[in-house]
This record gives structure tokens, sequence and C-alpha cells, in this order.
């Protein structure tokens, strides 16, 4: 859990902190009379790190095997505690619930 929210703390702040880079660069060119960066360079650069972001949060996803919750139920009036249980064990739609005898009031 620690990692994950590390990196979304760093996406976060990294357009602001590039954003606070350019912005340096910037006003060095045009002191120094040269050419500002080109906008082409920026837009690929923040959409490489996008999607290297989108793709570094799904590798995380799925392995990090946090288990699915079961909320608690209330079965021949016994109150059934919420457990966690492993995402495989859990049913994708009603029909496979109602296939494994699983039930899900609310």
């Amino acid at each position: 859990m620690g990692p994950r929210i590390f990196l979304q703390m760093v996406l976060f702040f990294l357009p602001f902190i590039l954003f606070g880079i350019y912005r340096i660069a910037i006003t060095e060119a045009e002191q120094e009379g040269r050419k500002p960066w080109p906008i082409r360079a920026l837009f690929g650069s923040g959409l490489g790190l996008a999607l290297g972001g989108w793709l570094v949060l799904i590798v995380l996803d799925r392995v990090a095997g946090e288990p699915c919750y079961k909320p608690s139920e209330i079965v021949d009036g016994r109150i059934i505690p919420a457990q966690k249980i492993p995402c495989d064990a859990v049913p994708d739609t009603a029909n496979e619930a109602i296939e494994t005898g699983e039930t899900t009031e609310r």
C-alpha cells in the first residue's frame, strides 16, 4: 500500500515540478536570446510520462493481490461478519452467484 501511495503522490506532483523546470528554462532561454523549447518535445514527454504512469499503476494493481471485501450478511437470523476473501472466489455476475449458492442481500 505504501509504494502505491508514494507513486500516486509522485504522479500528482510531477506536472507541477516539470512546469517549474519549463518556466525556469524558458526565462533563461529568453534572457540568453536562445529559442525556447519546442512544444512537440514537451507534448511527447508529457504523453510518455502519462502512459508510463498508467502502465505502472496497472502492473501494481495486478501484482498487489489485495483481497476483495465481502460485506456482512444476515442469513437465517444470524449475522455473518464481513470478510476479506481472495478475488478469485468472488463471482463476477449475479448468475455465477446463484449457481454457486452464494447470497448477497442488501
